[in-house]
């Protein structure tokens, strides 16, 4: 049975005009984090498949909205993140201009990918990058929205989340996710208490089977605003444990600069 979807009101709109429509649609993006079929948003809004789909359509075409070829769910896409970005209190660009300087830094010692993440919600997406100068290296997909429990960046930002917000977060995963993640709920708490003890996250292969990152969160007064890491091919023969001091003092230098 699929999990029930709720529009921005809490109760199925009633989307009389075509303005409406479209902007109930958008809507529902903001409260569902996770993506949304034809179904999913007709049901909630009380509107037949053929407009939502040709809603959904025109979303797309202007980059609102994006969809994946493989399961013909819609998520939101780069111009919507990055309005969100843009308008969110957790985005500041003064931040972004100097973690964009960092990233110049991080990558020449390291030889690898640096990426700079900015928490959005419940969710984080990756909104810069260096790429690494080596003959193996990776690049990341900007302003696309990724769950905060996996991936190196997304657990260093919700390790440091309030609790309750953290709790509820988890939550959700294990109410939506359709396939089983490889950590339970204890394994995955204690994980990010780890993380917290030590300040930087790593992964292995949870985002891209042929990646691995670590991770460090940027903190302005306490609370997640985003992370910087690095992204280290699995063909590499890099030890990730060797970088993790170098993160995590990029990670604090941010920090006090936020």
């Amino acid at each position: 049975m699929s999990n029930p979807v709720v529009s921005f009101s809490g109760t199925p709109a009633n989307g009389t005009t075509a303005a409406d429509r479209v902007a109930d649609v958008l809507l529902m993006f903001l409260t569902n984090p996770t993506s949304l079929g034809v179904s999913d948003v007709a049901r909630s809004l009380g509107l037949s498949k053929a407009v939502v789909h040709r809603i959904l359509q025109s979303l797309v075409s202007r980059g609102l909205i994006d969809t994946g070829a493989a399961d013909q769910r819609y998520r939101p896409g780069a111009a919507l993140v990055e309005f969100g970005l843009a308008s969110s209190y957790e985005y500041d660009h003064s931040w972004h201009q100097t973690g964009s300087a960092t990233l110049v830094d991080l990558s020449s010692r390291t030889g690898e990918t640096a990426t700079l993440s900015a928490r959005l919600g419940a969710m984080r997406a990756f909104v810069d990058q260096k790429e690494g100068s080596g003959i193996i290296h990776l690049s990341v997909a900007l302003w696309r929205p990724r769950p905060l429990h996996v991936g190196a960046s997304g657990k260093a930002i919700l390790a440091f989340l309030d609790p309750s917000l953290r709790e509820r977060i988890i939550d959700h995963r294990a109410a939506t996710e359709t396939v089983a993640h490889p950590r339970g709920r204890e394994e995955l708490e204690e994980e990010l208490a780890q993380i917290r003890g030590r300040r930087v996250s790593v992964s292995r292969g949870e985002v891209n089977p042929n990646a691995m990152g670590v991770a460090a969160p940027i903190l302005k007064a306490g609370r997640p605003i985003g992370a910087v890491g690095i992204c280290v091919s699995t063909a590499s023969h890099s030890e990730l444990n060797q970088f993790g001091s170098i993160v995590r003092d990029a990670g604090e230098a941010l920090s006090e600069q936020s």
